[in-house]
């Protein structure tokens, strides 16, 4: 029967699946999983104590000649990572980067038009450093914990986006403070927005867009 997983930090719908032997659209997309669909729109930005329902596993038969050798390939989940790299508000295009995943595998790469390194990771991975190359020495070296973004819903998950963006929160401690404030409106001041500190529908949406939707949208007015 199905079993109830408690999330614990760091996890995501992702990592979780591949412990479990699944891919994670199939345990997403499980009935017994709407709820709480219904309040994360995004399967990989969960809290910890979140209840996530894995399925059973069902029985594949294979049709195989007998009297031979054969064989299997257990297909693996990749997570994609993401980030854009701007200075001065102009984006770092076509440069070539290093990501270091938990100390040991490396993906080289460059980054595209709009500055935006994707690259696909290990469903499990942790902890990585991207060194982004200008040569004699790297431009930026960038220490990242993967799988720490809370829901956008909760205030914690708002700090983590806001910090991700360059409007320092601090610890993402879930509170309203006045720091987070303070980001939240200059934050919204750039981004042509109502200026409250508040985190209003508008703010979450944009914050949402310009983080989450990587790539579709630059920010307004970055360089102010």
């Amino acid at each position: 029967m199905p079993i109830s997983h408690r999330v614990e930090e760091g996890e995501g719908t992702t990592s979780i699946s591949e412990k479990y032997g699944f891919f994670d659209r199939t345990v997403w997309s499980h009935p017994d999983n709407a709820g709480l669909r219904a309040r994360r729109r995004d399967m990989n930005a969960l809290l910890p104590g979140d209840e996530l329902v894995i399925p059973d596993k069902r029985i594949k038969e294979v049709s195989c000649a007998t009297g031979a050798s054969h064989r299997f390939k257990r297909k693996g989940i990749p997570a994609k990572y993401r980030v854009r790299l701007v200075s001065c508000g102009k984006p770092l295009a076509d440069l070539p980067y290093e990501l270091v995943i938990d100390g040991g595998l490396k993906i080289t790469g460059r980054s595209d038009a709009q500055g935006v390194v994707k690259s696909y990771v290990p469903a499990g991975a942790r902890r990585g450093v991207l060194r982004v190359d200008r040569s004699p020495r790297p431009l930026l070296v960038i220490g990242i914990s993967f799988g720490r973004v809370g829901p956008i819903e909760e205030v914690s998950g708002v700090q983590n986006r806001l910090n991700n963006l360059g409007y320092d929160c601090g610890e993402p401690d879930g509170q309203l403070n006045d720091r987070t404030r303070a980001a939240l409106r200059l934050f919204q001041r750039r981004e042509d927005l109502t200026e409250t500190g508040e985190i209003d529908d508008a703010t979450r949406e944009r914050i949402a867009t310009l983080h989450d939707n990587l790539g579709s949208e630059a920010p307004r007015n970055p360089a102010i």
